[in-house]
């Protein structure tokens, strides 16, 4: 079996969950795009990861993070509404609200736009 080297990580979806998954992600040392078709989502979703109460910033009131560890893991975060920029990783995560209509439209997009041995992945 061959070897998957994982860097690049797209998150699909800028609410609760993957604003958060994105966060550990980078965190944890990956490259992150998050994507959502709303500015509004991605906004509030960047905020809460940066700042918010269980963000990079109360990581580091809690001595989870070092200063620099926390804006390391923000430098790897990028957020963006462009599907294509996050479909291009090597992990793609599903994280759209639960309605299998809009998830099985999602998902034949990313078959088309997703670079060859990326793994597709559903948050639920």
């Amino acid at each position: 079996m061959a070897e998957h080297s994982l860097q690049r990580v797209g998150v699909i979806g800028a609410g609760v969950m993957g604003s958060g998954i994105s966060q550990s992600l980078a965190a944890a040392g990956y490259t992150t795009t998050c994507t959502d078709i709303s500015r509004k989502a991605l906004e509030r979703a960047r905020q809460d990861a940066e700042e918010g109460r269980f963000g990079l910033a109360g990581a580091v009131a809690r001595g989870k993070l070092s200063a620099q560890q926390a804006e390391a893991a923000r430098g790897r975060i990028h957020w963006t509404s462009e599907l294509v920029e996050a479909a291009g990783a090597d992990l793609v995560i599903e994280c759209i609200p639960e309605k299998l209509e809009q998830k099985v439209r999602l998902f034949r997009r990313l078959d088309r736009l997703a670079a060859p041995g990326a793994i597709l992945a559903s948050n639920t």
